[in-house]
């Protein structure tokens, strides 16, 4: 797939730093890419259960409810109402921990920050 065929997909950047969400956004918008965008995982559990993205990029580490919660909720959310499943990619600054984490609870993949566009582009490309 190119990456134009990406722009045709629906994403969901779930970020609670500002500055963050502003370097993804620039990132994917070069890309061809755009994202709506949830500030907390509570937020991101809301916007899955109305619409249907294919990639969701959650941020690990946040307030409220933190990106494993979410995902756990939005992968049963997607179960019950037999969905097709997003593919969800953490991002996280954590350590390798933190990255079997996110797999144990559902995400198909990770981007550690802080992370350039080529690594955001390529794992698009792998997964779409």
């Amino acid at each position: 797939m190119s990456t134009a065929n990406l722009a045709e997909k629906r994403m969901l950047l779930v970020e609670d730093n500002k500055t963050n969400q502003m370097v993804a956004k620039i990132m994917l918008k070069k890309i061809g890419c755009q994202a709506d965008v949830a500030e907390n995982g509570q937020e991101a559990i809301d916007k899955a259960s109305q619409t249907d993205y294919d990639f969701i990029f959650m941020d690990v580490h946040m307030p409220l409810v933190d990106g494993y919660q979410a995902t756990q909720t939005i992968r049963q959310h997607e179960q019950s109402q037999a969905k097709k499943a997003s593919v969800i990619i953490a991002m996280t600054a954590g350590a390798n921990e933190d990255i079997e984490q996110c797999m144990e609870v559902g995400m198909n993949d990770h981007l550690r920050k802080p992370f350039k566009k080529e690594d955001l582009e390529g794992v698009l490309l792998k997964w779409a």
